[in-house]
């Protein structure tokens, strides 16, 4: 359905990097990085952008794209908002999400990425103590070098989907986020 809806090949391999166009997100980088990958395995991955939000950033956006054409990187820029079903069925499609942003926030993609399965690269250094407490399986790099060997070896494998860590994510978030103790707080 999602892949209908925005003619992405189901036969790639489906890789996201940050969710909005702004250089916090790194995603020229990270197309630079797609970009050098040999052939054999940039064919096999179709590259998956949203540009819905921070969209006054024209520069940086014609920027993406011309990158991504220099690097004849295979893509679907999604534009528009989404719905939430349209969103989580994008999510849950979604194979690898490459999230290298500059802040050290941990953003609710990422959560919705692994929550769906996905297979994600991300900052070593990033604050995710949550994430490795419980043992969330994500791969963490330490800088730019290690990102090229990372996805050679990621994009080798099969199967992509973790749906161990769904469960995880719930007990993470039960836990740590208790909608009963909010609501307490609130109403104390």
């Amino acid at each position: 359905q999602i892949a209908a809806l925005w003619e992405i090949p189901t036969d790639k391999v489906w890789l996201s990097c940050g969710y909005r166009p702004i250089p916090a997100m790194q995603q020229a980088e990270i197309i630079e990085v797609l970009a050098d990958l040999p052939i054999s395995l940039k064919e096999r991955i179709v590259l998956i952008l949203t540009m819905n939000y921070s969209t006054e950033q024209k520069a940086y956006m014609r920027r993406i794209k011309q990158l991504l054409s220099d690097g004849e990187i295979q893509h679907v820029i999604i534009d528009r908002y989404l719905e939430e079903e349209e969103l989580g069925n994008l999510r849950k499609a979604m194979d690898v999400l490459v999230h290298l942003p500059l802040t050290d926030a941990m953003s609710a993609t990422l959560i919705e990425h692994l929550y769906a399965g996905n297979w994600v690269v991300t900052y070593r250094s990033l604050p995710f103590t949550l994430l490795r407490k419980h043992k969330l399986e994500y791969e963490e790099i330490d800088d730019w070098t290690e990102l090229s060997t990372v996805l050679h070896q990621g994009l080798t494998k099969n199967n992509y989907s973790n749906q161990q860590t769904a469960t995880q994510i719930e007990e993470m978030i039960e836990h740590h986020f208790s909608i009963n103790k909010w609501l307490m707080v609130i109403y104390e």
